[in-house]
């Protein structure tokens, strides 16, 4: 007896770890994510999330008492059908980085409206009489509630059974469907995640959270479409399924700490603390952590940042490759003057200079319109009108300004790594671009970058 009954807390143990995952890292962001704008909403669905899959370990696990399921089941009400519309809620606070609408919470009425009618049919019928439903319902299958029509208690069951899962089921479906739209529209590419696990390229957060919300939702979908009389005839499904989410959602909530980058390497993800327990490698990531500032730091920003250096560096300094003024500066000093903080201008320069939007492989005028929330022909417009150039070149142009200091500050890179680096994709296209815009291919540049310091330094 007492090894069953180990086993059973063990089984149950399992069963709980999902939960357990989502209050372990909404007591960490607590700490280490207050100030991300996703902040707010995402420890909202970590701990609606974390109460949903409570409700769903008290029906898969041994020996469960049938009133708890009776409470439960209300908490499965309000919270499973508001975890789609948090998650894109999320999703747009991690892409726009914008306050809601109040129009935004409307979904709400339909977890109330579920919860509210459960409540009422529950106290309607009884707690006692639920759970000698429930009893009759997980042993006999769903000929028990034939017994019932009629009864308060059938229209209990249809509810929040029958009725439920159609609703949970249909926001689901249309949940995985605009995810692949989603993914669709945004271009994300299986190729750039590859490069991402494999050669340590870059990745946007956005485009990794949507392929880790993918699992977590096939698992909900699978647990929807099986009956609990089979789950409860194959323990080890529900066992299974139940590591996997976990080690989804603990990577779903890692990633979800870099909410405040657009981009992410693994080099970044493996040091997102170390710096905190190994004084060994200290200096490494005080590196790694200046590298991530500079990309991310305005040019005012950067100047104090140097005098600051220099406070701390005594050192003969060589004079490196870094020209007084930038071709991107050049090209938007010309405007800064005339701008309105508000205005298409400011903000479209915003994304292309602190942003580096044009560092997205594949960025289109499309996108660029979305995001600044007008129509392309606009946005078209705008950059003939202020830089005497069209979008196609502009975007090169900033990219090749891009490349020449990438080049200069990693020797050893590879073109294929340069031109992911710099938003292109591929090598030839990089290699055909800089052509274009500098009149030599990279290798001749760089050459001739070094001959003129070696004749400067005679």
């Amino acid at each position: 007896m007492k090894t069953i009954l180990s086993f059973d807390m063990f089984i149950t143990l399992i069963l709980f770890l999902p939960f357990a995952a989502c209050m372990f890292w909404a007591f960490l962001n607590f700490f280490i994510a207050r100030r991300t704008s996703t902040y707010a909403v995402f420890t909202t669905l970590l701990l609606v999330l974390g109460v949903y899959l409570v409700t769903d370990a008290c029906y898969a696990a041994p020996d469960t008492s049938y009133t708890i399921l009776v409470f439960t089941s209300i908490f499965a009400q309000l919270t499973a059908t508001s975890i789609i519309p948090l998650v894109w809620l999320y999703l747009h606070r991690l892409k726009y980085g914008q306050k809601f609408q109040p129009i935004s919470f409307v979904w709400v009425l339909l977890p109330v409206a579920l919860t509210t009618a459960a409540m009422l049919l529950t106290q309607l019928a009884g707690v006692p009489a639920i759970a000698s439903f429930l009893e009759a319902l997980y042993s006999d299958g769903t000929e028990a509630a034939e017994m019932y029509r009629g009864d308060v208690i059938h229209i209990y069951y249809i509810w929040t059974a029958v009725f439920f899962r159609i609703v949970l089921g249909g926001e689901l479906l249309v949940g995985v469907i605009a995810l692949i739209f989603f993914i669709r529209k945004e271009k994300f590419s299986f190729k750039i995640l590859r490069d991402f696990f494999l050669k340590g390229g870059k990745c946007r957060v956005l485009e990794l959270q949507m392929y880790n919300l993918i699992i977590p939702a096939v698992i909900v979908l699978l647990k929807i479409g099986l009956v609990n009389s089979f789950l409860d005839q194959h323990m080890w499904i529900s066992v299974v399924l139940s590591i996997v989410m976990t080690l989804s959602l603990f990577n779903f909530a890692f990633t979800a700490l870099f909410a405040g980058r657009e981009f992410i390497t693994r080099e970044n993800m493996r040091h997102v603390m170390v710096y905190n327990f190994n004084e060994n490698i200290k200096s490494v990531i005080a590196e790694f952590t200046l590298d991530d500032l500079l990309v991310d730091t305005e040019q005012d920003g950067l100047i104090r940042l140097r005098d600051k250096i220099g406070e701390y560096v005594h050192v003969e300094e060589e004079e490196p490759y870094n020209p007084s003024v930038s071709v991107t500066e050049q090209l938007f000093a010309n405007t800064s003057s005339n701008w309105d903080d508000d205005s298409l201008l400011s903000r479209f320069q915003h994304l292309m200079m602190h942003d580096q939007l044009f560092l997205q492989p594949g960025l289109s005028l499309a996108d660029i319109a979305e995001r600044l929330h007008t129509n392309k022909t606009y946005v078209s417009k705008l950059v003939n009108n202020t830089y005497n150039l069209g979008f196609p070149e502009l975007l090169n142009t900033l990219r090749i300004d891009y490349a020449e200091q990438y080049i200069m500050s990693h020797r050893d890179a590879r073109q294929e790594e340069i031109a992911q680096a710099c938003g292109f994709l591929s090598a030839s296209s990089f290699n055909s671009i800089f052509k274009k815009v500098t009149g030599v291919t990279p290798k001749v540049w760089i050459a001739g970058i070094d001959s003129k310091r070696a004749v400067s330094a005679r």
